[in-house]
């Protein structure tokens, strides 16, 4: 496979957050500080889809090849092969055709797979914060009423909310964990693949 459709494979399946983890580097919530510039802000945007990153402050960004070339002061070329052998992906290696379409369907199941259960994180994310902003409301509600106006039933609601949200804060940093784990197995499963490529091959 030649540089320019090893690049395009590379930007097909590779994420930011796999490139991140390769550098040590994690986003919250979508959003990390730059390495790029000094800025203590996190004003790097991670794309939904891992596809693609902006920086707020230095306005650099692109695909996750371009953010390796930034990061190494690399060409093109050298970046693909440093994130091909990195990630152990074999895209310059010559291999099987039968065997290489084989690991082509296994990745495209992984990479479904790791993309469904992100989906999915996603949309709990998104209910739990809908379930965050209308509880902060109501606790901000009883809140702004005078301490000796409040009623027993005030408090008692004021104290059940304030740990709904508490449980709701809990569950947000779950799913993190969780995406990470899934993240990291993805990694580790094309790597297996890569690896039991270059066994049969040699």
């Amino acid at each position: 496979m030649d540089i320019k459709a090893a690049a395009r494979e590379i930007n097909g399946v590779v994420t930011m957050d796999t490139i991140l983890g390769l550098y040590g580097y994690h986003a919250k919530h979508g959003f990390m500080p730059c390495p790029f510039h000094s800025e203590a802000q996190a004003s790097l945007k991670i794309y939904p889809g891992g596809r693609g990153w902006y920086c707020f402050g230095c306005h650099k960004g692109g695909t996750p090849i371009d953010f390796v070339m930034n990061h190494e002061g690399c060409d093109f070329k050298t970046a693909v092969m440093a994130i091909d052998g990195s990630l152990n992906l074999g895209l310059l290696e010559p291999q099987d055709p039968i065997r290489a379409e084989r690991n082509r369907a296994r990745e495209k199941k992984i990479n479904a797979t790791a993309k469904d259960f992100a989906t999915l994180c996603q949309l709990n994310r998104e209910l739990i914060n809908l379930d965050l902003q209308e509880m902060t409301r109501s606790a901000m509600k009883l809140d702004s009423i005078p301490k000796r106006q409040r009623s027993a039933r005030d408090w008692t609601d004021l104290l059940v909310l304030n740990e709904q949200m508490q449980y709701l804060e809990y569950l947000l940093g779950r799913l993190e964990q969780l995406e990470k784990k899934v993240a990291e197995w993805r990694i580790a499963r094309l790597r297996d693949l890569t690896k039991k490529a270059k066994s049969a091959c040699s």
